[in-house]
Order: structure tokens, then C-alpha cells, then sequence
């Protein structure tokens, strides 16, 4: 717990969110990511996310489904007496508010953000490109899957690999028919 709320803007700290994928506003995934981020940064210290203060994770932010209890975890400021030091905030979104909870995190909770260890403000990029190999079939309709499963903006890389009659009826036969019907617009000429 913090000794002091709001916390002081400069403090670490280390806030965990949870919601329902319904509730959390906007359409396509980085928009919704983007506005929760704001609104956390809003709640806390009166302003917008700052790329050079906080950082960001999700985790079961699938929101091409609706009512799925999804995390996500944004770490602020800088530390340097090692991550037990940094205080963690655990609220519960619930469309509309951010509700405090006041009680100790779930083991389970504690077990993730020891996997996920506080980060350090990005370092910036490499100047050089790296090429990356070409990736199977396979492997893209299951990124593509994973792209319609959390609501995420379909490439058109990805739109002109499903223009294969194949590959379309591949991955027709793996997603859920729900989804099915975003793909199909996206491949009407």
C-alpha cells in the first residue's frame, strides 16, 4: 500500500488493473489500450500516458469477445532499490470508475508481476533494421487469429496473405465464425 494517494508524481509504482473486455472503451485494440492508459494516468496524476515515464502490458486483452476478465499492468517512474521497494496499486474497472481494492494481491497476482519485472525507461531503438525470416504459413494465420481474437488492426501484408483462396479457408476452418465475417470484408475487393 502507499502512504500517500494520489502518489507523488515522481514515486515508482507499479499499478495492476483489472476489468471485463466490454468495458474498457474504444473499438480496435491499440485504441482501447490507449485510452486506458490515459484514463489510469488521469486518475493518478492528472494527465495523458508519458512513453518516457510509464510502461504498459496486457494480458488477456482478447476483445473480439465480450465479458472476459482481462490485466493490465503499467509501471511509472524509475527505481533503484530493487522491486520489492516499488508500492503496487490494484484497481478494478468498471466501465465508468476505478475502484480501489484494499486488500492484499492474489498469490497468483504476486507470482505474475514477479515475472514481469519493473522496467526501466525504453532504451532507444537499434539504428539498424534486423531482418527477420519469412514466417510459415502456419505461423501467420495463427497471428492473424490472435490479431481478430484481441480486436487488433489486420496489416495488409496479412489482408494480401489471406487473398490465397487456401490460406482463407484455412484459417476460416480455425477461427471462430464470429470473426469470420471481419475477415471476409476485409478481402472484398
Amino acid at each position: 500500500m502507499l502512504d500517500q494517494y494520489p502518489p507523488p508524481p515522481n514515486s515508482p509504482l507499479r499499478v495492476v488493473l483489472q476489468t471485463k473486455t466490454h468495458l474498457v472503451p474504444g473499438d480496435e485494440f491499440s485504441e482501447r489500450c490507449r485510452n486506458m492508459k490515459n484514463l489510469i494516468c488521469r486518475h493518478l496524476w492528472d494527465r495523458d500516458f508519458d512513453h518516457r515515464r510509464d510502461r504498459w502490458s496486457s494480458h488477456l486483452a482478447n476483445f473480439g469477445y465480450d465479458n472476459r476478465t482481462c490485466y493490465f499492468l503499467l509501471d511509472h517512474g524509475q527505481c533503484t532499490g530493487g522491486e520489492a521497494a516499488v508500492p503496487v496499486l490494484w484497481f478494478k474497472w468498471t466501465g465508468t470508475s476505478f475502484v480501489a481494492v484494499q486488500k492484499p494481491l492474489p498469490h497468483r497476482f504476486r507470482l505474475e508481476l514477479e515475472r514481469r519485472p519493473f522496467y526501466q525507461a525504453r532504451q532507444p531503438p537499434p539504428a539498424t533494421k534486423r531482418s527477420r525470416e519469412p514466417l510459415d504459413a502456419a505461423t501467420r494465420r495463427q497471428i492473424i487469429r490472435s490479431r481478430l481474437r484481441s480486436n487488433m488492426r489486420i496489416p495488409e501484408t496479412d489482408v494480401e496473405f489471406l487473398r490465397n483462396p487456401e490460406q482463407a479457408r484455412l484459417l476460416k476452418e480455425e477461427i471462430d465464425p464470429r470473426f469470420w465475417e471481419r475477415v471476409d470484408a476485409l478481402l472484398e475487393p
